[in-house]
């Protein structure tokens, strides 16, 4: 989805069925800080539990979600190479 195609492309790190420790290991060692790697794998989650909701998705919630995405991603994209 958005969040994990936008991971790969700042940090490398490809998230797929990566277990949470690895995939926060993998992000830290590509250089992102340790609040944002695990900011990441709580809003993959929450996509993910909001993907397969029987209920739906509150259309506030889906925005405030993404943007949390984007601040961390912003975050990720002006990390030192």
């Amino acid at each position: 989805h958005a969040l994990e195609s936008a991971v790969l492309a700042r940090t490398g790190v490809n998230l797929r069925g990566a277990p949470t420790a690895t995939a926060e290991h993998e992000l830290e060692e590509a250089g992102a800080a340790a609040d944002d790697a695990k900011e990441i794998i709580a809003l993959m989650r929450a996509c993910e539990d909001a993907r397969f909701s029987p209920n739906g998705v509150d259309a506030n919630a889906a925005r405030e979600t993404w943007q949390q995405a984007r601040a961390v991603l912003d975050r990720l994209e002006g990390r030192p190479a």
